[in-house]
């Protein structure tokens, strides 16, 4: 091979190479784990959920099912998701959906597969729920 030659490839190849390692979250900001200090209340299922501490990634709540208040943890990937589970330790998943991010309003739809693995199929949330809506307070 030429020198040319590989440089061609190189020149080729490098920017792909720094390009894929590149993270951009578009979401930033909208997510309401991007707003510390606000509440987001939903009336159906009624629940809510505060965020504290960003750099955590983890909210904490109550959610009401079946007339019985449980203590929720809600965690937001880096894309369109949401994971809301009774705690870490018991990994409980009361439900898992995409959201989408509106600037006083969170709807979440539930994903009755699980999310983008395939991970947290099996839920406590009444099957009949097909989406949540939280309102920032």
């Amino acid at each position: 091979m030429t020198i040319r030659r590989i440089l061609l490839y190189m020149l080729i190849i490098c920017p792909f190479v720094i390009l894929s390692s590149c993270t951009w979250d578009r979401h930033v900001g909208e997510r309401p784990i991007d707003q510390p200090g606000t509440k987001w209340v939903s009336s159906d299922p009624y629940g809510w959920f505060k965020v504290a501490d960003p750099a955590e990634r983890y909210c904490y709540g109550e959610i009401e099912l079946d007339g019985e208040f449980i203590k929720i943890e809600v965690f937001f990937d880096y894309r369109k998701g949401v994971i809301a589970s009774t705690s870490k330790a018991a990994n409980t998943t009361i439900f898992y959906g995409e959201c989408d991010f509106q600037d006083d309003l969170l709807i979440v739809t539930i994903s009755s597969k699980g999310d983008f693995l395939g991970q947290h199929p099996h839920y406590i949330l009444d099957e009949s729920i097909d989406s949540i809506e939280f309102s920032r307070e």
